[in-house]
């Protein structure tokens, strides 16, 4: 039986995934989930090391003593603790330092979402503007991976018709993906360019775990304009009933992406790019852990989707950035998680079962995501190893007690963590 992710981004009700026993879930179907272990060693020292300086004050010291030296490695070293520490002005302050030393350097110029049109660097959407405007006035097509004649465009679009059995207007090649859309080329672009990095920001998290394969498998994403084609595909090749909350899914069986919409947001209009790219973000990471890691039965749900989700909020300008909190627009992530730790605990998220848990979707993916991101950057990072050597043993080891041995009391932890989403999160 196929088994699918179904994602919800409806304010009122909450994130979904999964299949909630109100339409068909049942205990052996597939579950993704993420990890890594960046191991910390503590060696002990015969003198004592001096206080670390903050993040922003090692950032200014070090771009102080690279101040007029022609290095371009070195500012690009610099960007990267930035980034690593969330400093985005200054990560940018690096990358120009960089650049004014290297200015053709293109890995530079994509980190700070330009490229080449014309002779010129640009922003990547004005290059992409000013070349689909260039090219149609051509009276070419981009169809697969390149520019196209418009009747080449027909016959290719009519050949896929019939393979992916919709109206999607484009393909976008850009392996390991496959993108059919019927939205415009600049949003299966802007698709493409966010799912290379979030693999980057994947494979720096977890490859020092698990044995990743070095490509992710062929997979399909289709890109929806309109919910009731999205509920049409999605039911017909899952087999399975899509909610009226759902605006996307997961099916490992098919090797495809849904991204649509909800019921709510297609009778609004209000799915917004940005509402969608969180969406895609949340169900490629299903993708990557099921195509490099292999990894996907019997993960607790609270895991599996805090997981998810850690990722999906972490989208900053088309990076995605762990430990960063983007909630976009019109998503109701605050307050959903504002009641749920007004009504849940940690130790009762981590007692749930998959029906108690799909069945509570909007607290419980709230409450998810918040442990999760508080495990892992909470208290200045002090429980992150701790909470990694426990994914390490995950899913054969990830019971409460399991939990409690590797990380800690989970009613030690509680206030910390309170402290944490009203500091941190809810802001």
């Amino acid at each position: 039986e196929p088994h699918l992710f179904f994602k919800n981004e409806s304010p009122s009700v909450g994130r979904f995934a999964g299949r909630c026993p109100c339409f068909g879930y049942h205990p052996g179907m597939r579950r993704s989930w993420i990890l890594g272990l960046l191991l910390a060693l503590d060696m002990p020292s015969a003198s004592a090391a001096p206080p670390a300086q903050e993040p922003r004050q090692e950032f200014e010291s070090q771009a102080a003593k690279l101040e007029g030296k022609r290095d371009p490695k070195a500012w690009l070293k610099l960007a990267d603790f930035a980034e690593e520490h969330l400093l985005w002005d200054q990560r940018e302050e690096a990358l120009r330092n960089s650049l004014r030393n290297d200015p053709e350097n293109s890995v530079v110029h994509d980190r700070l979402n330009e490229r080449l049109w014309d002779g010129k660097w640009l922003p990547i959407e004005e290059a992409d503007t000013l070349e689909e405007t260039a090219m149609e006035a051509k009276g070419l097509t981009f169809y697969g991976d390149k520019w196209v004649s418009a009747k080449t465009a027909d016959t290719l679009r009519e050949t896929d018709r019939k393979t992916v059995k919709w109206d999607c207007n484009l393909r976008l090649d850009s392996p390991p993906l496959t993108i059919y859309s019927d939205r415009p080329l600049a949003l299966a672009r802007r698709t493409a360019r966010l799912f290379k990095r979030h693999e980057q920001a994947y494979r720096r998290l977890y490859a020092p775990v698990w044995r990743l394969k070095p490509m992710m498998p062929p997979t399909k994403v289709y890109l929806f304009a309109k919910r009731k084609t999205y509920v049409e595909i999605c039911s017909e090749e899952t087999h399975t009933t899509v909610p009226d909350f759902a605006a996307g899914g997961y099916s490992d069986e098919t090797g495809t992406l849904y991204v649509g919409m909800t019921r709510e947001q297609a009778e609004n209009g209000n799915q917004t790019p940005e509402r969608m790219l969180l969406n895609a973000i949340h169900e490629m990471t299903h993708g990557l852990t099921h195509g490099l890691a292999g990894r996907h039965k019997g993960m607790p749900s609270w895991l599996e989707e805090g997981l998810a989700d850690h990722l999906g909020f972490a989208i900053r300008s088309d990076w995605v950035l762990p430990g960063f909190v983007g909630i976009p627009e019109g998503n109701g992530r605050r307050r959903e998680l504002r009641d749920a730790v007004e009504g849940l605990t940690p130790e009762v998220l981590l007692k749930m079962d998959n029906s108690a848990f799909y069945g509570n979707s909007g607290k419980s993916y709230a409450l998810a995501w918040a442990w999760v991101h508080f495990l892992y950057h909470g208290e200045g990072g002090k429980h992150a190893e701790g909470f990694r050597r426990f994914l390490a043993n995950c899913p054969s080891r990830s019971s409460i007690a399991d939990f409690e041995k590797t990380v800690g009391k989970i009613s030690e932890l509680e206030p910390a963590f309170k402290g944490y989403c009203e500091q941190a999160l809810l802001k």
